[in-house]
């Protein structure tokens, strides 16, 4: 199948407007973005530019289809619109066909550009679908998952889906991606906190069943926008105190077993930085 330069062009203004629709959402995503764009920039005067480029289209892709799975865009679609049109995207991404919308497009062109490196990105592309249709299946449902399964979820979608092809486009080992968990935790732990009020208020409940016991939480006064009881705030400075444990661990690993200077200025400036400031203001 071949992809329409114009129509990949359309299906990055559509993530990119889905991406900064509202201020609280640009600054959120800044810093990422803004890492994404230095290391494009520096992809093509290294010449190599396909790598910046496949990573932005790899982004994009996935960060418009998490924002229809949890509700952020196309707000004209009802919950099982949503499962549809994400499960038609994972079809798509395993056995591409022709392209029915922009989205599509972008798909077949990141794909062509890593199959030109000799790499083949279906299963990460996949472990990230499978994490987003978990979440677009709880969506307003208010479910109270395990810890376990929500651990493997994580799993999922921030390391075999994020780290994983991460390491091989800054040539790094692959085999190394289990050093990275626990500033994956550490991060996921970050997002969870910061978009506590806001996931639960649409249903998803990340906080895990054994925490709910544990610290006898009432979640009803957050799913009515009342207030934050006080158990829920124990049970976050709890969660804030975790994450630092984790980039501590993370942050040691690389003092023993470093990285690429290059692969650890994009992972301080992508993930590490924000989590490290957020997760110390509320510590």
């Amino acid at each position: 199948m071949k992809f329409s330069k114009k129509q990949v062009k359309k299906a990055k203004l559509l993530a990119y407007k889905a991406l900064f629709g509202r201020w609280d959402r640009v600054k959120k995503y800044f810093w990422f973005i803004l890492a994404l764009q230095v290391y494009k920039f520096i992809t093509y005067f290294t010449f190599n530019p396909s790598k910046g480029k496949l990573l932005e289209a790899f982004y994009l892709v996935n960060r418009y289809l998490d924002d229809v799975g949890d509700g952020d865009t196309r707000l004209d679609m009802t919950p099982q619109d949503r499962i549809n049109y994400l499960l038609r995207k994972r079809e798509f991404t395993l056995n591409p066909n022709e392209p029915q919308d922009e989205i599509e497009h972008l798909i077949l062109y990141y794909q062509c550009l890593v199959k030109k490196r000799g790499e083949d990105f279906t299963d990460p592309a996949i472990d990230i679908v499978d994490s987003i249709i978990f979440d677009a299946k709880r969506l307003g449902g208010s479910i109270i998952h395990k810890q376990r399964t929500l651990e493997e979820n994580y799993h999922l979608l921030d390391e075999k889906g994020t780290v994983s092809p991460m390491l091989w486009l800054f040539k790094e080992n692959p085999n190394r991606l289990a050093e990275l968990s626990y500033l994956a935790r550490a991060v996921r732990t970050y997002y969870n906190l910061r978009d506590l009020r806001g996931d639960i208020v649409k249903g998803h409940i990340n906080i895990s069943a054994e925490d709910v016991e544990l610290y006898q939480l009432n979640l009803y006064p957050m799913l009515l926008k009342i207030e934050t009881p006080t158990e829920i705030e124990k049970w976050f400075q709890g969660q804030a105190q975790e994450g630092l444990r984790l980039l501590a661990i993370h942050r040691k690993s690389l003092f023993e077993k470093p990285f690429r200077v290059f692969t650890r200025l994009v992972l301080w400036l992508m993930y590490e930085r924000s989590a490290r400031a957020f997760l110390i203001k509320i510590s």
